[in-house]
């Protein structure tokens, strides 16, 4: 099988490679939809695609990649883009299909100044994993954690690297030559290579290197993992340092040196700090890159982030914006914005009154505006009114409410909206709340944050935001829930035993198999044939079992271990990391991959944490201590759980009273709450309850996973003292009627 690799023709093609993700499960397939041939069109346009292309054999499309400016809301900066929508057919996996693909398109990169290409990957993805390392991706950490979309982000500096060594060598070096021996077997060294192969620390600076055979001499280029800066090029055994090389040209290798946008020449020169406007207690900011954010202190992160506006067909996304470096001035008690897309002059205006933040994107007439404010309060119950009339109350659930396609936002339609779009977000618990309008925009596309995505063709976008408190739910007339939401009433419930003030169940030590564990078992229990409950710690892994009364309420490879959403040594039941801060943009809630915090029942000198205290003697409560060694890199301790969940829904709490019952059935989502009910069987059912006000839980879910995530700042915000460092919770089986 020998298949042809040419451009994407977005007139032509649209609807075979759209049935080609279908086919294949890639996209929307993964939760159960569809992807459209004028869908992928608006994806290509909205992700900002550079290359895009396909391979047919014998007019059947079996693969594809592309080079875009957009991965999962984030955006490179100019020189850069991301590898992606790389899909090969299951048939043409084995051969030099993905190496020609990769090869098919790195002249052009070349050829366009592109310097850097990133990847977002599953690193349990044993399909797509490899065939990135082998081309030349590589990650500066030994072992990088999974984002909390479930993603690694793997960089290749080689188009730099090579753009530099044909300047260094001559410039009649024909580009075919440094690729001579590029196949799908040879490619970036060919296979075992690790996502660290070529990476090393010099003087504190983590460096990468790159093999070349140019004519027979053997090259080699170092360049700073940072950035790709060059450091030396070594050619036949020769080290020549970049410092006696020619300095590269800025811009594509061929053609005028593009000048920068409009206000980048003073925003370069003074290159402000974080402006700053309280009101009441909240602070809203402007940075040097024109994001504006809204914080306040009771709050781990933003409350709202709006990066700069975009024109439609350019990339607009929220996290690592573009560097535009717009020309900011105070203006009207808050800021004017100046910068430009594509010689597209754009400004932002930016006004408070009261507590009202006011913004009035404008352009050019024959443009579309595009902008996409993003609501960062996790946890939250949104309403949403269209004009007044009421239409739907939720909890926010990514995945769930609002839809949430990560790579393929453009495949949920926006919607016209003629009238004003309100909508009114609340958290309970820190008694936070907005109130967020659009005012001036044609279309509104509502996916993932509830603020949505909007576009204006009239060279005018308006928007506002109103900071006040968490307001009542009660009698505003929003009784509707969108599809896979409902509201319960208090849960009826009880313990499962009544002995919860007597003390717990004794450890003993025990070997299970070739592992040391500690065993917690209900004092009913004859012997260990016939336990109804018990607990099993292994100090290196975690809870590997727990049962309750005949119950699993755990589920656990061990003694094995097997793979887990983007994590490749699940091995227990209930385990702890730590991680970089929830609020952290780049990162979010981690997946809890190795290396693991280790069992001890009481605190260490130094370092993190973790140890189980009994709460009855039927092993049906347990109280879970996090302790964290306040690391400045890694600010949180965190529980990860596998509940052994039954039926097809699992609640959180609503406010004032009741639960919302979350549909776990078909879509994959994700939600922060304060504690959550998940039923283990027809009658019984696991509360985990936070001990701490800055506590937080996050589920996520997919028709292969289950995993809860208990989260405890390293220092609580409301400590009284370093003593109070990490967080409790208090896990219960319980008899409910409302299990199911």
């Amino acid at each position: 099988m020998s298949a042809q690799i040419r451009d994407y023709n977005p007139s032509t093609d649209a609807d075979a490679v759209s049935e080609f993700y279908n086919r294949n499960h890639y996209g929307p397939a993964r939760d159960a939809g569809v992807l459209t041939g004028r869908q992928l069109n608006l994806v290509l346009a909205e992700r900002g695609v550079h290359i895009f292309l396909i391979a047919e054999d014998r007019g059947r499309v079996v693969g594809t990649i592309g080079y875009l400016r957009v991965s999962g809301r984030r955006v490179t900066r100019d020189d850069e883009l991301f590898a992606g929508m790389f899909v090969i057919d299951p048939g043409y996996r084995a051969g030099f299909l993905a190496g020609r693909l990769f090869t098919t398109s790195f002249g052009r990169l070349l050829e366009d100044g592109i310097a850097t290409l990133r990847v977002e990957v599953n690193p349990a993805n044993v399909k797509a994993l490899p065939l990135y390392v082998r081309v030349g991706f590589r990650s500066a950490e030994e072992h990088p954690q999974p984002d909390q979309d479930g993603y690694i982000e793997l960089v290749s500096h080689m188009p730099g690297a090579v753009s530099r060594l044909l300047r260094e060598l001559a410039a009649d070096v024909p580009l075919t030559d440094v690729f001579s021996t590029f196949s799908w077997r040879t490619m970036a060294g060919g296979r075992n290579r690790s996502i660290g192969h070529g990476i090393t620390v010099h003087d504190g600076e983590v460096l990468v290197e790159y093999d070349f055979t140019v004519r027979g001499d053997a090259i080699r280029v170092r360049v700073r993992m940072e950035d790709g800066a060059p450091v030396d090029t070594t050619i036949n055994g020769v080290v020549i340092p970049f410092s006696s090389v020619p300095e590269p040209v800025e811009g594509p290798a061929e053609g005028p040196v593009q000048g920068p946008p409009l206000g980048m020449r003073a925003a370069a020169t003074a290159r402000h700090a974080r402006r700053e406007v309280s009101v009441g207690d909240y602070s809203v900011e402007v940075d040097a890159d024109g994001t504006v954010s809204v914080r306040h202190p009771s709050y781990a992160g933003a409350v709202y982030r709006d990066a700069l506006a975009s024109v439609e067909g350019r990339p607009s996304a929220w996290r690592r914006p573009a560097s535009q470096a717009p020309l900011i001035t105070e203006h009207r008690g808050g800021w004017l914005l100046a910068w430009q897309v594509d010689e597209v002059r754009l400004q932002k205006e930016i006004s408070i009154a009261d507590r009202t933040v006011t913004t009035v994107v404008r352009g050019l007439p024959g443009r579309t505006l595009a902008a996409e404010p993003w609501s960062s309060i996790r946890g939250a119950t949104v309403r949403t009114f269209v004009d007044e009339s009421p239409q739907y109350r939720a909890p926010n659930v990514p995945g769930l409410w609002p839809r949430d396609l990560v790579d393929f936002e453009a495949a949920i339609d926006a919607e016209p909206r003629a009238g004003r779009r309100r909508i009114l977000i609340d958290e309970p618990v820190s008694g936070l709340g907005l109130g967020f309008e659009w005012h001036d925009a044609e279309f509104v596309r509502v996916e993932g944050q509830p603020l949505g995505r909007a576009t204006s063709s009239s060279s005018l976008l308006r928007y506002s935001l109103t900071l006040g408190v968490a307001s009542p739910h009660e009698g505003d007339g929003v009784y509707r829930h969108p599809d896979g939401v409902d509201r319960v009433a208090a849960v009826t419930s009880r313990p499962a035993v009544f002995a919860r003030d007597v003390a717990g169940a004794a450890w003993a030590a025990e070997t299970r198999g070739r592992f040391e564990a500690i065993v917690a078992r209900s004092s009913n229990s004859s012997n260990a044939s016939k336990t109804l409950s018990e607990l099993v710690v292994v100090a290196d892994r975690g809870v590997v079992c727990w049962t309750a009364f005949g119950h699993d309420v755990l589920t656990s490879p061990f003694p094995t271990s097997r793979t887990l959403g983007p994590i490749d040594d699940w091995a227990a039941g209930l385990w702890v990391s730590t991680q970089s801060a929830r609020e952290d943009l780049e990162r979010g809630v981690g997946w809890g991959g190795s290396p693991r915090v280790g069992y001890s029942a009481t605190p260490p000198d130094r370092g993190p944490s973790w140890s189980i205290d009994v709460l009855d003697d039927a092993v049906a409560a347990i109280r879970l201590t996090l302790r964290s060694g306040a690391s400045p890199t890694d600010p949180e301790v965190v529980g990860h759980l596998t509940p052994k969940v039954w039926g097809s829904t699992v609640f959180i709490p609503a406010h004032p009273t009741g639960w919302w019952a979350l549909d776990r059935s078909e879509r994959r989502w994700s939600c922060f709450a304060r504690a959550a009910r998940i039923p283990l069987a027809e009658d019984r059912v696991l509360v985990v309850t936070a001990g701490g006000g800055d506590d937080e839980l996050l589920i996520r879910s997919s028709a292969d996973t289950f995993l809860v995530s208990l989260i405890s700042r390293a220092q609580s915000a409301h400590a009284e003292s370093v003593d109070a460092a990490g967080g409790s919770w208090q896990l219960s089986v319980e008899t409910s009627e409302a299990a199911r």
